[in-house]
């Protein structure tokens, strides 16, 4: 159960194993012409979008 990318990905928390994140547009993307303006099915997807370098 939960999200099938949990293990690799560095967004990942607690929630990711319990739970099966809905396929949706994040709202901030929906009506904007970016490639970020598609469905991803992701707990955080209206979040933590970027990876700064250490």
């Amino acid at each position: 159960s939960g999200c099938r990318f949990r293990t690799r990905c560095w967004k990942a928390e607690d929630k990711c194993a319990k739970e099966i994140p809905l396929l949706a547009i994040p709202e901030r993307f929906k009506g904007q012409d970016t490639p970020a303006a598609h469905e991803s099915a992701c707990h955080f997807a209206e979040e933590k979008d970027v990876v700064h370098a250490a």
